[in-house]
């Protein structure tokens, strides 16, 4: 005001705070300029305008809040996230990440205000051109997992959740990353394990089957159908107990409620070939409890003893003669 009606100034802006009626403070913006002077070049007319900014004061403290709070989620979160600043409808440099995304990167702050590195831009879906990135621009989000090889040669499996926004003028991406990597190891040497355990499962010369309680088929390898001249959709549809020798149903049954009571047992009995002679089978039964609400289950393993028998019962004439 001093430099104004002083003569050293010709315009002038302000902002300031005016009290109203309820007490509160508003904010309000003034400028002007000296319309006429005198003599000795000092002010004699000044004119202006004033305007009410409260609203918009209210909105830039909203928006610095808002970018404050987005960057305390970002540096206090224990996933991985990095802030993108977006040019021309592409991912350009990057302006902030969190120590979980530098440490999974193996990035330091000089990343900062730089292009994301080549093996995330070239790729063909989480890259500048990438199908996930298109869907952020029409959508607003995106959530992709990919493979992706870093720098120093080690593989990753990552999750890319995006979202794009804007915040204090400026068109931003939001980049939540999250690490798979220890998971997916997990799961293919599940699948190896998997394998190994089909392959033997099948390789296996005895009958091996797992059934509910009940006796309906759960698992069964090849030689449980094979073994009896049975194709699996045949075996599948026979009625177990009825392919039993007659004499020995009632020991079978006796032998599976004891099952029931002990948990485990092993029995010999004869089963019925499709061809219609009998064979001499021995089994072992284990019960296998359920994990938490899951059924438990009956592992049957079976063997065909019936050259056994028949070499026991050869010996036996042998000797007798």
């Amino acid at each position: 005001v001093h430099q104004l009606f002083g003569g050293e100034l010709d315009l002038y802006e302000i902002e300031y705070r005016i009290k109203d009626a309820s007490g509160k403070w508003q904010w309000y913006y003034n400028r002007g300029s000296v319309v006429r002077k005198d003599e000795k070049g000092l002010p004699m007319v000044i004119g202006g305008i004033t305007m009410d900014i409260s609203g918009q004061f209210k909105r830039l403290l909203s928006a610095v809040e808002e970018k404050e709070k987005l960057e305390f989620i970002v540096h206090h979160s224990n996933e991985a996230i990095v802030v993108i600043e977006l040019l021309e409808g592409k991912a350009g440099v990057v302006l902030d990440a969190n120590r979980a995304a530098m440490n999974l990167f193996k990035q330091g702050p000089e990343a900062f205000g730089k292009p994301l590195p080549d093996y995330i831009l070239k790729d063909e879906v989480v890259g500048r051109d990438g199908l996930l990135m298109k869907e952020v621009f029409e959508k607003g989000i995106g959530v992709a997992e990919r493979r992706i090889k870093i720098d120093d040669g080690e593989e990753l499996w990552l999750e890319f959740t995006l979202h794009s926004f804007t915040l204090t003028g400026e068109n931003l991406m939001i980049a939540i990353i999250t690490d798979l990597t220890s998971g997916r190891r997990t799961e293919a040497a599940l699948r190896e394990s998997e394998k190994l355990y089909q392959t033997l499962f099948e390789a296996a010369e005895d009958s091996i089957a797992l059934f509910t309680k009940d006796r309906r088929i759960k698992l069964l390898n090849s030689s449980m159908y094979e073994v009896l001249g049975y194709t699996r959709e045949e075996y599948m549809e026979l009625p177990l107990m009825e392919q039993v020798h007659p004499e020995d149903r009632e020991q079978v049954a006796a032998m599976e409620r004891r099952l029931h009571m002990e948990g485990s047992n092993a029995m010999d009995y004869r089963v019925r070939h499709k061809a219609g002679h009998y064979l001499h089978m021995s089994s072992r039964n284990v019960i296998s409890p359920g994990e938490q609400d899951e059924e438990d289950l009956i592992l049957t393993i079976i063997r065909d003893v019936s050259g056994i028998k028949k070499a026991m019962k050869d010996l036996e004439a042998a000797k007798v003669q």
